[in-house]
């Protein structure tokens, strides 16, 4: 069976290449402290061998690197010249970084390579502010021989993945794995199981549209999943724990981002490697997965501005972008990379990335994100903890959301 492609494209044609712009250059470089960053260090020195340039890494932990963020770009320090942005922050941090239109124009950088939807998400108010190099959505990975041997069919709604999961569990394995600790991933199972279940957070006129019957029922299966088909323990796990246990071999599956994908495959510790299958994101009235897409910014205040864009330029090809998902650190938004040949053979998860692509949905993405998503997270783990029912905990984030829009100015 040919492998699903999200875009038909002609091979691009390269940017304009000058490493001599980043000779002698010592990048600083705030980004995420996890599974991306360890792939990138492992290939990086390339770009050092190339240019002449040094590149310092500051990773910071995935709870702590918004505030420093926040307070570097907008206390204008110059410490870093370039930042990993992941997108819902983009309206917050535009103010703050570099516009890269004359860059992409000066260099015929290759956007059209570029998956639009992933591109969009270093696009605000019509200007580019961060090129995207890890395009991500959720998808549905499961133990394929588990499946076989209980005779279930891969599953397109989440009703029918609970089915599926209480044919799994058992001592030795949980049926499902997923977040309910209090995180921005559990924010974004509540987010995911509200659309899906036919809401919005926000109507047209940015007032909270989830306080009704579809949301206290989206949010009482989720709290039924966690009781009932879920490994012991899941209201402590971490988002590197919930990764873990599907990796070892605890778990019978989990709807996760596709960026883990490679490292099922390439992980030391995984017992699973030829054993997972990938299918497209879940849905129950509707079907669709949350775009989360991961891009470089340059700091408006970085003072090798030219520099950094080189190194933009050269972790964005072809080549750089296999090495980054060989690395086990994540997927690629170019089309070069994910129509190739070598990724869909290499990467059993091609195609259902490639068709959860299509059904990619924004977040709402407003410059008070933080608040937002606090809210929705402390609504997802109240309903998982028992402290709150479903119908009292979006009540209670409803209001909050309102509050949150007042102020911002978009609900008079």
């Amino acid at each position: 069976m040919e492998a699903a492609k999200p875009v038909e494209a002609a091979k691009p044609a390269p940017a304009a290449s000058s490493p001599s712009r980043a000779k002698g250059a010592n990048l600083r470089i705030l980004l995420w402290q996890s599974y991306k960053y360890e792939g990138i260090a492992t290939y990086a020195k390339e770009f050092e061998d190339l240019t002449g340039a040094k590149l310092t890494f500051d990773p910071v932990a995935d709870a702590e690197l918004p505030s420093k963020q926040i307070v570097t770009l907008s206390g204008k320090t110059g410490e870093y010249d370039l930042t990993t942005v992941d997108e819902p922050y983009m309206p917050a941090y535009s103010s703050f970084l570099s516009e890269l239109d004359p860059y992409v124009q000066g260099d015929k950088f290759p956007k059209e390579d570029w998956v639009p939807v992933m591109w969009d998400a270093g696009v605000f108010n019509g200007k580019t502010y961060a090129v995207a190099f890890d395009p991500n959505v959720q998808i549905f990975i499961y133990r394929k021989d588990v499946f076989e041997q209980k005779g279930i069919k891969v599953p397109t709604k989440f009703s029918e993945a609970y089915e599926a999961a209480k044919k799994i569990q058992g001592d030795q394995m949980a049926g499902w794995v997923m977040m309910a600790i209090r995180n921005a991933q559990t924010g974004i199972n509540a987010w995911t199981f509200l659309t899906t279940w036919g809401n919005e957070i926000f109507d047209d006129k940015f007032q909270p549209a989830f306080d009704n019957d579809k949301g206290y029922q989206a949010l009482e299966f989720y709290k039924k999943a966690i009781d009932t088909v879920m490994p012991k323990g899941v209201l402590g796990m971490d988002y590197a724990a919930m990764n873990a246990e599907y990796r070892q071999g605890k778990a019978g599956f989990m709807q996760q981002w596709a960026s883990i994908a490679p490292g099922i495959k390439t992980s030391k510790d995984s017992v699973v490697a030829d054993k997972t299958g990938y299918a497209a994101a879940l849905g129950e009235e509707k079907r669709h997965s949350m775009r989360g897409v991961w891009s470089w910014g340059l700091p408006a205040d970085g003072k090798q501005r030219d520099a950094a864009w080189e190194f933009v330029k050269w972790f964005t090809t072809p080549e750089s972008m296999m090495k980054y998902v060989k690395s086990g650190a994540g997927n690629s938004p170019r089309l070069a990379v994910l129509d190739s040949p070598e990724f869909q053979k290499s990467f059993d998860h091609a195609p259902a990335l490639a068709e959860t692509f299509k059904i990619a949905k924004k977040r709402p993405i407003f410059k008070e994100y933080n608040e937002i998503l606090d809210a929705l997270n402390i609504m997802g783990s109240k309903v998982c903890t028992g402290e709150a029912s479903p119908k009292d905990a979006i009540k209670e984030a409803s209001g909050k959301l309102s509050e949150v829009m007042k102020r911002g100015g978009y609900l008079k």
